[in-house]
């Protein structure tokens, strides 16, 4: 082996015989990568769907991750909080807005009951009313008051009677939440006012979907689990 100490080191571009860079070279070494030509055929591909173009365009942003969600927002400096502005029980991402969402599931079933003429919705029972069909029971409607990412909220609620007249009413301050975090806390609240009052047959109705599908499916390693446990052993209680 001879060390040849009197020539310095070179950049060289190895696609290239001569060692420089040109575009030309870096275009046929594109070309010969299989997985680049893969994604591109796969690229084209989107632009020839039958649907309209401005969907054609929606699913180019979502392949190249550049939908405006929140948590592209957030990295853009755009916005504080990541937090989905419809569900917020999480960041939304791309994958979030397309497909987890709850409130895209929710708007899938109400295309398939468009679709067979059949309802898919299932009942919330104790949790979710429309009107009054039993005597003597108690009604509590709860409602909150917060943005979508964590600030002062607050929440409420109005007791009524089976003939609808209002019985009692208390409200909800709280320094800093989301507006899921609200409702439960309205709903927390007023379960422990019902206990206070022996209300014994009570139907509560809250217009936050997320929160009963929360209260009923949530498990311990849902980041609001506390709230959640405690209104489930209240609703426990006979």
């Amino acid at each position: 082996m001879v060390e040849d100490s009197h020539n310095e080191d070179k950049m060289r571009w190895k696609f290239s015989s001569l060692g420089k860079f040109t575009v030309k070279s870096t275009y046929y070494s594109l070309m010969n990568n299989e997985d680049i030509v893969n994604e591109a055929s796969k690229l084209k591909n989107i632009w020839k769907g039958r649907g309209p173009n401005r969907a054609n365009h929606l699913v180019w942003l979502a392949r190249h991750g550049r939908l405006m969600t929140s948590n592209l927002k957030m990295k853009m400096t755009l916005k504080q909080c990541d937090v989905c502005l419809i569900c917020q029980l999480a960041s939304e991402t791309t994958i979030h807005a397309i497909r987890d969402c709850l409130w895209i599931e929710k708007q899938v079933l109400e295309i398939l009951d468009a679709i067979t003429g059949t309802s898919t919705k299932q009942k919330q029972e104790g949790l979710v009313g429309q009107e009054f069909s039993r005597q003597g029971w108690v009604k509590l409607n709860v409602d909150n008051s917060a943005r979508s990412c964590p600030c002062l909220a607050g929440g409420g609620g109005l007791f009524r009677n089976d003939h609808g007249h209002w019985l009692f009413g208390f409200t909800v301050n709280i320094s800093e939440a989301t507006s899921l975090v609200a409702e439960l806390w309205a709903i927390l609240k007023g379960l422990e006012i019902t206990l206070h009052l022996g209300f014994k047959h009570l139907e509560i109705e809250s217009d936050s979907l997320i929160g009963v599908q929360v209260i009923k499916e949530a498990t311990e390693d849902h980041q609001h689990y506390n709230f959640i446990d405690c209104i489930r052993k209240v609703l426990s209680r006979d």
